[in-house]
């Protein structure tokens, strides 16, 4: 008995307008399986590829990789401009039309909703919410499978993880673990260069307030020497002048004994005067004499005092150069008290916090804080898989048992989709037993895993001559696995073994005849 799903995912029609070898060619399918036969290039896989195409559509690759690509490989083999097809499909208990043109001038994407006529819009995923999120890359790995491609790709790994950790944590598979994670990594390195560029700036800032602070402190130390030296003279001519002050009785003297002579000049001229006015010639060459002996003691005393005189004068002029020199010390000390207090200005201005280290300390918390979140994410995504992927393995398990006869019951899948096969002796790897087998335990594996994506909403299940290596009993195991899935399922093959084993099993199928007419 298949199991009732409200919202599954059902294709009613197909019609390849105009795609690879089909022109204005209509497939009608049916619920549950359906069984499409045709011989060797009969076009199976053309089908195959347009279901795929209308789901996700189809990009031309470029330079030398598009000689070989889905797009151009599947060109209308006539008239390549009108390069398109349509479907119709029901969803959620609804009738949709898809139409689309794939050719590269006048490519065009059309949903309609024909149950109630609403138009809605591919490009805003519309088309994507009605297949629950499910990408082209995870319907290429699980639900459709080609020609010898039972295995999976290394993307569905980690698309599997997100979707462990998404579902499980919010119910909600359009949370992206990895690509939470991915923006953290990018928030780091964003906060790491702005981290870096103002480290750079502080450096310089700190160099220059490093540099500004030895200029201001070299002025100090030069001023205070100089005022120092200037102390030290200072001091000494002070000792100097004391020395003078001492000596000074004995110029005392010296002025008595000039003060007689003074005394004496005046009463030698005075009597020579008298002479030449009172007494006769012979005297009055005396009292010259005596005038001329007056005049020489006056001029030898004048010159006396003009050689004490500049010793006066270059004493006073010493004591005002000392005086100058004492009024420059004094000069000193309020410059040096000025660059002191500007020097305490400085050490409080450094001892502020500095923006530019402000800013880098909050990046660092900032780094700090995506370290955490990275850690955090981690760990709840490792719980979840651990608690999910049970869940997973055991799915597996139960559809590989069906398909091998409950040959083989446990399945053991680590986080990178690594199969190991338990049984009561041995643990295998898929390469340790036979190809049938290892083709078994990845179908099982792919049908396990889209289960998961498509819980909701079962999308159609794609399988083009995918049991080529199953031998009969294989194949009659595994086609009585897929009548009781809830899948619609599209079994593409050029053998008549699968209608055989339907029929003597009464499982029911539609049947689509593909032929080269």
């Amino acid at each position: 008995m298949r199991t009732e799903v409200e919202d599954i995912m059902v294709i009613q029609e197909l019609e390849l307008k105009n795609f690879g070898k089909f022109h204005d060619r209509q497939i009608q399918l049916s619920e549950g399986l359906n069984l499409i036969y045709g011989e060797n290039e009969a076009g199976k896989t053309t089908v195959h590829t347009f279901i795929r195409g209308m789901l996700f559509g189809m990009e031309k690759q470029r330079g030398r990789a598009s000689a070989a690509d889905t797009y151009r490989i599947y060109e209308p083999w006539e008239n390549p401009v009108y390069y398109a097809g349509r479907m119709r499909f029901v969803c959620g208990g609804k009738v949709f039309r898809l139409t689309r043109s794939f050719a590269r001038i006048g490519k065009k994407t059309e949903l309609v909703c024909e149950t109630d006529g609403e138009e809605l819009s591919v490009e805003q995923g519309d088309l994507q919410m009605l297949l629950d999120g499910v990408t082209e890359s995870i319907y290429r790995n699980t639900l459709y499978i080609g020609q010898q491609r039972a295995g999976t790709e290394e993307s569905l790994a980690q698309a599997l993880g997100n979707y462990m950790a998404s579902y499980e944590e919010t119910g909600d598979t359009a949370l992206d673990v990895s690509g939470a994670a991915k923006c953290l990594k990018e928030n780091r390195k964003e906060l790491n260069a702005r981290k870096k560029t103002l480290q750079l700036e502080w450096e310089k800032q700190r160099q220059s307030l490093e540099l500004k602070g030895e200029l201001l402190e070299e002025e100090i130390r030069q001023k205070e020497e100089k005022q120092k030296q200037l102390s030290e003279e200072i001091e000494r001519a002070a000792a100097a002048i004391d020395t003078n002050h001492v000596c000074a009785p004995a110029e005392e003297t010296t002025s008595d004994a000039e003060h007689q002579i003074s005394r004496i000049v005046p009463i030698l001229i005075l009597g020579g005067l008298l002479g030449v006015l009172f007494f006769p010639w012979m005297i009055a060459r005396i009292g010259s004499a005596l005038i001329i002996a007056g005049a020489i003691t006056l001029r030898l005393t004048a010159r006396s005092k003009n050689i004490n005189d500049p010793n006066k004068a270059e004493t006073v002029d010493e004591s005002l150069r000392w005086k100058k020199k004492e009024w420059s010390c004094q000069q000193l000390s309020e410059e040096i008290h000025e660059l002191e207090l500007k020097r305490e200005a400085f050490v409080l201005e450094q001892a502020e916090e500095n923006q530019t280290l402000a800013q880098i300390r909050r990046l660092d918390d900032q780094l700090a804080a995506v370290d955490l979140a990275e850690t955090t994410i981690r760990q709840i995504a490792e719980e979840i898989h651990a608690g999910m992927g049970s869940k997973l393995e055991r799915t597996v398990s139960m559809i590989f048992s069906q398909m091998t006869g409950h040959k083989y019951n446990r399945i053991h899948l680590d986080e990178k989709l690594k199969l190991r096969i338990h049984t009561s002796e041995q643990v295998l790897t898929p390469e340790q037993v036979s190809r049938g087998t290892m083709e078994q335990l990845y179908f099982a594996l792919r049908m396990a895993v889209g289960g998961l994506f498509c819980k909701d909403s079962p999308m159609p299940v794609l399988l083009d001559d995918a049991f080529a290596y199953y031998d009969q009993t294989r194949l009659e195991q595994t086609l009585r696995w897929l009548s009781t899935c809830p899948n619609q399922v599209l079994l593409f093959t050029c053998h008549t073994r699968e209608q055989e084993i339907l029929d003597r099993w009464g499982i029911p199928y539609h049947k689509v005849l593909l032929t080269d007419s």
